[in-house]
Protein backbone atom coordinates (compact mmCIF):
# COMPACT_ATOMS: atom_id res chain seq x y z
CA UNK A 1 0.00 0.00 0.00
CA UNK A 2 1.12 3.62 -0.50
CA UNK A 3 1.92 5.42 2.20
CA UNK A 4 0.50 8.79 1.53
CA UNK A 5 -3.60 7.14 1.59
CA UNK A 6 -6.05 10.05 2.30
CA UNK A 7 -8.30 6.95 3.55
CA UNK A 8 -7.15 3.76 4.76
CA UNK A 9 -8.70 0.68 5.43
CA UNK A 10 -6.72 -2.79 7.29
CA UNK A 11 -8.48 -5.70 8.28
CA UNK A 12 -12.16 -5.17 7.92
CA UNK A 13 -14.59 -7.36 9.28
CA UNK A 14 -18.15 -6.61 9.70
CA UNK A 15 -21.07 -9.66 10.40
CA UNK A 16 -24.73 -9.53 11.54
CA UNK A 17 -26.76 -11.34 13.71
CA UNK A 18 -24.11 -12.02 16.36
CA UNK A 19 -21.96 -13.52 13.41
CA UNK A 20 -24.35 -15.11 11.94
CA UNK A 21 -23.83 -13.36 8.41
CA UNK A 22 -20.34 -12.42 7.75
CA UNK A 23 -20.26 -9.36 5.18
CA UNK A 24 -16.32 -8.50 5.68
CA UNK A 25 -13.78 -11.01 6.23
CA UNK A 26 -10.42 -9.00 6.80
CA UNK A 27 -11.48 -6.06 3.46
CA UNK A 28 -8.43 -4.22 2.88
CA UNK A 29 -9.17 -0.65 0.63
CA UNK A 30 -6.86 2.88 0.13
CA UNK A 31 -7.17 5.76 -1.64
CA UNK A 32 -5.92 9.41 -2.58
CA UNK A 33 -6.61 12.52 -2.04
CA UNK A 34 -6.70 12.79 -5.53
CA UNK A 35 -8.75 9.23 -6.11
CA UNK A 36 -12.53 9.13 -7.39
CA UNK A 37 -12.68 5.43 -6.44
CA UNK A 38 -15.99 3.43 -7.48
CA UNK A 39 -16.90 0.69 -5.44
CA UNK A 40 -18.72 -2.21 -7.85
CA UNK A 41 -19.92 -5.76 -7.15
CA UNK A 42 -22.69 -7.59 -6.85
CA UNK A 43 -25.82 -7.54 -4.68
CA UNK A 44 -25.28 -8.22 -1.36
CA UNK A 45 -22.05 -8.15 -1.42
CA UNK A 46 -21.60 -5.34 1.08
CA UNK A 47 -20.74 -2.68 -1.03
CA UNK A 48 -23.37 0.03 0.98
CA UNK A 49 -22.39 -1.83 4.44
CA UNK A 50 -18.69 -0.19 3.44
CA UNK A 51 -19.69 2.91 3.04
CA UNK A 52 -22.12 3.01 6.35
CA UNK A 53 -18.85 1.51 7.78
CA UNK A 54 -16.60 4.45 6.78
CA UNK A 55 -19.18 7.04 8.02
CA UNK A 56 -19.19 5.46 11.14
CA UNK A 57 -22.80 4.39 11.35
CA UNK A 58 -22.14 0.96 11.48
CA UNK A 59 -20.00 -0.88 14.02
CA UNK A 60 -17.19 -2.89 12.42
CA UNK A 61 -15.97 -6.40 14.59
CA UNK A 62 -12.06 -5.43 13.76
CA UNK A 63 -10.02 -3.79 12.02
CA UNK A 64 -9.10 -0.07 11.25
CA UNK A 65 -10.15 2.82 9.06
CA UNK A 66 -7.47 5.80 9.18
CA UNK A 67 -8.60 9.08 7.33
CA UNK A 68 -5.61 11.31 6.76
CA UNK A 69 -3.10 9.29 8.21
CA UNK A 70 -5.06 9.49 11.26
CA UNK A 71 -7.16 6.53 13.42
CA UNK A 72 -10.92 7.11 12.71
CA UNK A 73 -12.70 3.88 13.31
CA UNK A 74 -11.45 1.13 15.43
CA UNK A 75 -12.87 -1.81 17.19
CA UNK A 76 -12.98 -2.05 20.74
CA UNK A 77 -11.95 -5.05 22.36
CA UNK A 78 -14.79 -7.48 23.31
CA UNK A 79 -18.27 -6.36 23.63
CA UNK A 80 -16.84 -2.34 23.67
CA UNK A 81 -17.98 -0.35 20.94
CA UNK A 82 -16.39 1.15 17.92
CA UNK A 83 -14.10 3.93 18.99
CA UNK A 84 -14.68 7.02 16.57
CA UNK A 85 -13.12 10.47 16.12
CA UNK A 86 -16.11 12.43 15.62
CA UNK A 87 -14.12 15.57 14.56
CA UNK A 88 -12.83 13.61 11.35
CA UNK A 89 -16.63 12.17 11.23
CA UNK A 90 -18.08 15.56 10.74
CA UNK A 91 -15.72 16.06 7.96
CA UNK A 92 -17.47 13.02 5.66
CA UNK A 93 -20.48 13.38 3.79
CA UNK A 94 -22.72 10.75 2.76
CA UNK A 95 -25.58 11.07 0.11
CA UNK A 96 -27.89 7.99 0.25
CA UNK A 97 -30.16 6.54 -2.41
CA UNK A 98 -33.51 7.55 -1.29
CA UNK A 99 -32.46 11.25 -0.51
CA UNK A 100 -33.22 11.49 3.61
CA UNK A 101 -34.95 14.68 2.87
CA UNK A 102 -36.99 15.95 6.09
CA UNK A 103 -40.50 16.29 4.33
CA UNK A 104 -41.64 19.26 6.61
CA UNK A 105 -38.78 21.72 5.78
CA UNK A 106 -38.49 23.43 2.46
CA UNK A 107 -35.15 23.15 0.51
CA UNK A 108 -33.26 25.91 2.64
CA UNK A 109 -34.36 24.58 5.29
CA UNK A 110 -32.83 21.03 4.91
CA UNK A 111 -29.78 23.01 3.95
CA UNK A 112 -29.17 24.52 6.89
CA UNK A 113 -30.39 23.03 9.33
CA UNK A 114 -27.27 20.34 10.15
CA UNK A 115 -24.78 23.97 9.92
CA UNK A 116 -27.33 25.88 12.43
CA UNK A 117 -28.33 23.47 15.01
CA UNK A 118 -25.09 20.87 14.86
CA UNK A 119 -22.49 23.93 14.55
CA UNK A 120 -23.78 26.67 15.77
CA UNK A 121 -23.87 28.89 12.34
CA UNK A 122 -25.81 32.04 12.26
CA UNK A 123 -28.65 31.25 10.44
CA UNK A 124 -27.70 34.54 8.10
CA UNK A 125 -24.74 33.07 7.16
CA UNK A 126 -25.75 29.79 6.66
CA UNK A 127 -28.73 30.51 4.46
CA UNK A 128 -26.33 32.25 2.32
CA UNK A 129 -23.87 29.79 1.54
CA UNK A 130 -26.91 27.34 0.86
CA UNK A 131 -28.24 29.92 -1.60
CA UNK A 132 -25.07 30.05 -3.23
CA UNK A 133 -24.91 26.54 -3.32
CA UNK A 134 -28.77 26.41 -4.66
CA UNK A 135 -27.57 28.76 -7.61
CA UNK A 136 -24.36 26.57 -8.55
CA UNK A 137 -26.20 23.47 -9.28
CA UNK A 138 -29.50 25.59 -10.96
CA UNK A 139 -31.87 24.74 -8.21
CA UNK A 140 -32.14 28.50 -6.75
CA UNK A 141 -36.38 28.79 -7.73
CA UNK A 142 -36.74 25.83 -5.42
CA UNK A 143 -35.00 27.36 -2.34
CA UNK A 144 -38.52 27.67 -1.26
CA UNK A 145 -40.27 24.39 -2.14
CA UNK A 146 -40.82 21.46 -0.89
CA UNK A 147 -39.62 17.91 -1.14
CA UNK A 148 -42.75 16.50 -2.30
CA UNK A 149 -42.71 19.32 -5.06
CA UNK A 150 -39.37 18.35 -6.24
CA UNK A 151 -38.51 15.40 -8.84
CA UNK A 152 -36.90 12.87 -8.00
CA UNK A 153 -33.47 14.12 -9.42
CA UNK A 154 -34.03 17.72 -7.47
CA UNK A 155 -34.10 15.68 -4.58
CA UNK A 156 -31.21 13.88 -5.51
CA UNK A 157 -29.05 17.19 -6.06
CA UNK A 158 -30.68 18.73 -3.06
CA UNK A 159 -29.05 15.92 -0.81
CA UNK A 160 -25.41 16.03 -2.23
CA UNK A 161 -25.86 20.32 -2.05
CA UNK A 162 -27.10 19.11 1.80
CA UNK A 163 -24.27 17.19 2.48
CA UNK A 164 -21.97 20.02 1.09
CA UNK A 165 -23.26 22.44 3.58
CA UNK A 166 -20.69 20.80 5.90
CA UNK A 167 -17.51 21.42 3.69
CA UNK A 168 -16.46 17.82 4.29
CA UNK A 169 -13.30 17.01 3.18
CA UNK A 170 -14.28 13.52 1.16
CA UNK A 171 -17.83 12.46 -0.14
CA UNK A 172 -19.62 9.21 -0.49
CA UNK A 173 -22.65 8.34 -2.43
CA UNK A 174 -24.62 5.26 -2.17
CA UNK A 175 -26.52 4.34 -5.11
CA UNK A 176 -27.77 7.80 -5.75
CA UNK A 177 -28.63 7.09 -9.39
CA UNK A 178 -30.34 3.72 -8.89
CA UNK A 179 -33.67 5.14 -8.07
CA UNK A 180 -34.13 7.78 -11.05
CA UNK A 181 -35.63 7.69 -14.47
CA UNK A 182 -33.28 7.90 -16.94
CA UNK A 183 -33.39 11.23 -18.23
CA UNK A 184 -33.38 12.36 -14.27
CA UNK A 185 -30.05 10.03 -13.68
CA UNK A 186 -28.01 12.97 -16.20
CA UNK A 187 -29.00 15.68 -13.52
CA UNK A 188 -27.40 14.19 -10.69
CA UNK A 189 -24.50 12.97 -12.49
CA UNK A 190 -23.61 16.16 -13.75
CA UNK A 191 -23.40 17.53 -10.40
CA UNK A 192 -20.97 14.69 -9.10
CA UNK A 193 -19.06 15.47 -12.38
CA UNK A 194 -18.64 18.95 -11.23
CA UNK A 195 -17.42 18.03 -7.77
CA UNK A 196 -15.39 15.55 -8.86
CA UNK A 197 -13.52 18.35 -11.81
CA UNK A 198 -13.18 20.44 -8.44
CA UNK A 199 -10.93 17.82 -6.94
CA UNK A 200 -13.58 16.32 -4.01
CA UNK A 201 -12.24 13.06 -3.15
CA UNK A 202 -15.29 10.56 -3.30
CA UNK A 203 -16.00 6.87 -3.34
CA UNK A 204 -19.03 5.74 -5.06
CA UNK A 205 -21.35 2.65 -4.88
CA UNK A 206 -22.89 2.66 -8.37
CA UNK A 207 -24.02 -0.44 -10.94
CA UNK A 208 -23.91 2.40 -13.49
CA UNK A 209 -20.83 1.46 -15.43
CA UNK A 210 -20.53 4.73 -17.32
CA UNK A 211 -20.27 6.82 -14.63
CA UNK A 212 -17.23 4.18 -13.51
CA UNK A 213 -15.31 4.14 -16.81
CA UNK A 214 -15.75 7.76 -17.14
CA UNK A 215 -15.27 9.41 -14.20
CA UNK A 216 -13.47 7.19 -11.40
CA UNK A 217 -9.48 7.27 -11.36
CA UNK A 218 -9.94 3.95 -9.67
CA UNK A 219 -12.29 0.92 -10.16
CA UNK A 220 -12.60 -1.60 -7.14
CA UNK A 221 -14.19 -5.07 -7.23
CA UNK A 222 -16.27 -6.04 -3.78
CA UNK A 223 -17.13 -9.91 -3.42
CA UNK A 224 -17.21 -12.71 -0.90
CA UNK A 225 -16.01 -10.16 2.28
CA UNK A 226 -13.06 -8.61 0.57
CA UNK A 227 -11.54 -6.21 -2.31
CA UNK A 228 -10.88 -9.32 -5.05
CA UNK A 229 -10.19 -6.73 -7.70
CA UNK A 230 -9.26 -3.03 -7.90
CA UNK A 231 -7.16 -0.89 -10.69
CA UNK A 232 -7.75 2.18 -13.41
CA UNK A 233 -11.13 2.02 -15.14
CA UNK A 234 -9.24 1.42 -18.51
CA UNK A 235 -7.47 -1.38 -17.48
CA UNK A 236 -10.14 -2.64 -14.78
CA UNK A 237 -12.62 -3.04 -17.78
CA UNK A 238 -10.82 -3.59 -20.63
CA UNK A 239 -8.65 -6.55 -19.28
CA UNK A 240 -9.90 -7.96 -15.50
CA UNK A 241 -7.44 -9.96 -13.95
CA UNK A 242 -9.91 -12.35 -12.62
CA UNK A 243 -12.65 -14.49 -13.85
CA UNK A 244 -14.97 -13.33 -11.43
CA UNK A 245 -14.40 -9.79 -11.98
CA UNK A 246 -14.65 -10.55 -15.88
CA UNK A 247 -18.23 -12.35 -15.39
CA UNK A 248 -19.74 -10.05 -13.41
CA UNK A 249 -18.74 -6.89 -16.08
CA UNK A 250 -20.65 -8.63 -18.63
CA UNK A 251 -23.39 -9.36 -16.77
CA UNK A 252 -24.19 -5.67 -15.68
CA UNK A 253 -23.19 -4.75 -19.01
CA UNK A 254 -25.68 -7.36 -20.16
CA UNK A 255 -28.00 -6.34 -18.58
CA UNK A 256 -27.99 -2.46 -19.33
Amino acid sequence: MRDQSFVRINGLHKSFGQGAVQVFTGLDLEMSRQDRLVVIGPSGGGKSTLLRCIMGLDPIDAGEIRIDGKPYVSAGEGSQKNRIDRAIQRQVGMVFQHYTLFPHLSVIGNLILAPVTSRGEAKAGATQRATALLERFGLADKARSYPAQLSGGQKQRVAIARALMLEPRLMMFDEVTSALDPELVVEVEHMMVELAEQGMPMIVVTHDMWFAKNIATRVAFCAGGVILEQGEPAEFFSNPKLSRTRDFIVNVLRAA
